[in-house]
């Protein structure tokens, strides 16, 4: 009876030490392939906490300005990546590409590949846009939702821009306006490619509403 039970200790220990070693995240760098082309990423930090996916904003612009906060590795994993057609990931010219689905299946297909059920998104900008949709299609893979420097409406955004903007001084209002000329012109243009996020306000404080934040 013993060497029974003793066998089937060691067998669940087995078992057990098995899958903490598949789900082990291993730092370092690599590519995966996603509809369109391949995405760069890197895994740093250390520790066994829920990891952190950092959503760099854009679109277009790459992850290298998240690298301050990599102490946030102290005691888990730290995962970047460059979205398609950003940094080191894959250049695209195919605009049917430009859609938020396929920015949220980049996402759910990088924590796929790396084996990871469950983390905290970090999103900065226009990844605060892409964290917000990947959570509501897959909230049971979100622990927790951090936002920086929201834009859950691009219409409230400008608005809010314009208004500060009429704080300036004149002479730096007609500055900013000869700037914004361009500025507008390429807004216009990610309008029209990106008509798909733009999330009314309200609703989307109600739907947020069961959003704690909180310490991760």
């Amino acid at each position: 009876m013993f060497r029974a039970y003793s066998f089937t200790s060691v067998l669940l220990l087995v078992v057990f030490m098995s899958c903490n070693k598949q789900n082990e995240i291993k730092n370092g760098e690599g590519f995966v392939d996603v509809k369109g082309g391949k995405i760069w990423y890197r895994v740093t930090g250390q520790g066994r906490q829920t990891p952190i996916l950092m959503l760099h904003g854009g679109p277009g612009t790459p992850s290298y300005y998240l690298n301050p906060l990599s102490p946030l590795g102290k005691d888990r994993k730290v995962i970047t990546f460059d979205q398609l057609g950003c940094g080191r990931s894959d250049a695209i010219s195919d605009t049917t590409l430009m859609t938020i689905d396929n920015f949220v299946d980049q996402v759910n297909t990088l924590l796929s590949a790396l084996q990871i059920g469950k983390v905290h998104l970090y999103g900065h900008s226009w990844g605060t846009m892409l964290g917000v949709d990947y959570y509501l299609k897959y909230p049971q893979k979100i622990k927790s939702l951090i936002l920086a420097s929201p834009c859950l409406s691009v219409h409230m955004w400008v608005r809010d821009a314009d208004s500060l903007i009429s704080t300036l001084p004149d002479s730096v209002q007609i500055l900013s306006t000869i700037i914004s000329m361009e500025s507008l012109r390429i807004l216009r243009y990610w309008l029209k490619l990106l008509t798909f996020i733009q999330i009314p306000f309200i609703q989307g404080r109600r739907r947020f509403q069961r959003i704690w934040i909180q310490p991760i």
